[in-house]
């Protein structure tokens, strides 16, 4: 079926189905920052703490640094849905270095400790955006290429602002349509992880048979 179309009034977005809005991510999000933890306050039993390098592929791996000692009020607590970006990385470019990274909390991962260059973005209560939406909004080129251009820092390190993530421009349809579209990103995602896992398995045997051949 046509939908009828309607221009955003911003120049990156374009055109939007006459039933969708748009508006800043801190319209619909509240945000917390990682926590700098001490040296001392770091064990290898306790409360799990998630890390920059704990986050790669989409994915928040099993953190190996715990805390235990006293709890300090301004340590950030996070909650299963999360969405952590980290906002520290060594390159400029946030598609090739560890800035911009994204994560979402696992029901497992509720009441993980986070550290510092890292940030918490949880949608506020009542919000009209659905959390995994944005998440998977986040994943887009438009988005990567927004954190691209609003990264800053050197040859050798790269920061965000969070700021600039919270003034990024997201575009959104009700609810209902907002599942529907995880749902189907969902569907679709498992099917190319399941041929890339088949395709990866398929190298490796091809390497061991060019190995044994040689």
């Amino acid at each position: 079926t046509n939908v009828e179309m309607k221009d955003s009034g911003i120049e990156w977005i374009g055109k939007i189905p006459s039933h969708w809005e748009y508006g800043k991510v801190k319209f619909f999000m509240e945000y917390k920052k990682g926590y700098p933890f001490k040296s001392e306050n770091m064990s290898d039993e306790g409360i799990p703490i998630i890390k920059v390098t704990s986050i790669k592929k989409l994915k928040i791996n099993t953190p190996k640094t715990f805390f235990k000692g006293e709890f300090d009020d301004r340590i950030t607590i996070v909650n299963e849905g999360d969405i952590i970006i980290t906002t520290v990385g060594s390159k400029h470019e946030v598609s090739n270095s560890s800035v911009g990274q994204l994560g979402l909390v696992e029901k497992d991962q509720n009441g993980f400790l986070l550290n510092q260059n890292t940030v918490s973005i949880r949608t506020k209560f009542n919000s009209v955006v659905y959390n995994k939406f944005i998440f998977n909004y986040f994943q887009s080129k438009k988005f990567r290429n927004y954190l691209d251009i609003h990264s800053h820092g050197t040859v050798n390190q790269s920061s965000l602002n969070v700021d600039d993530i919270l003034n990024f421009n997201l575009p959104y349809p009700p609810i209902s349509e907002q599942q529907q579209i995880v749902e189907y990103l969902d569907e679709q995602t498992q099917l190319i992880d399941k041929t890339i896992s088949i395709e990866e398995k398929r190298i490796e045997l091809l390497k061991e048979y060019r190995q044994s051949l040689i």
